[in-house]
């Protein structure tokens, strides 16, 4: 009689994302793409910066923005994956202006 193996939801993923995420090219792919994160909060700091007044504007949003991307900058230092780091740096930077400009205006 067969032994019937049983995966968790987990690890059929690692199962299925095997071939990328096990590339070489994984790990420079990430960074890259994680580089996306700071131009795509670019437009909303410009709009806090010229706007006089900020409305629909959540400081609380990217206080937790800001969270994310102090963990993400984490996995970054754990994976020693320098572009990923200085995106989330400076995605964390972004997101701390802009709570002080609302907060300011």
């Amino acid at each position: 009689m067969e032994k019937k193996i049983s995966y968790t939801f987990m690890e059929r993923m690692r199962i299925l994302f095997f071939p990328f995420t096990d590339s070489r090219f994984f790990k420079p792919i990430v960074g890259v793409v994680s580089l996306l994160n700071p131009f795509a909060l670019v437009p909303q700091l410009w709009n806090c910066i010229v706007a006089e007044k900020l409305i629909g504007v959540s400081a609380t949003m990217y206080a937790l923005f800001a969270l994310l991307q102090f963990m993400f900058m984490l996995v970054a230092i754990k994976d020693k994956n320098l572009l990923m780091f200085l995106s989330m740096v400076l995605s964390i930077l972004i997101s701390i202006t802009i709570i002080v400009l609302v907060i300011l205006k």
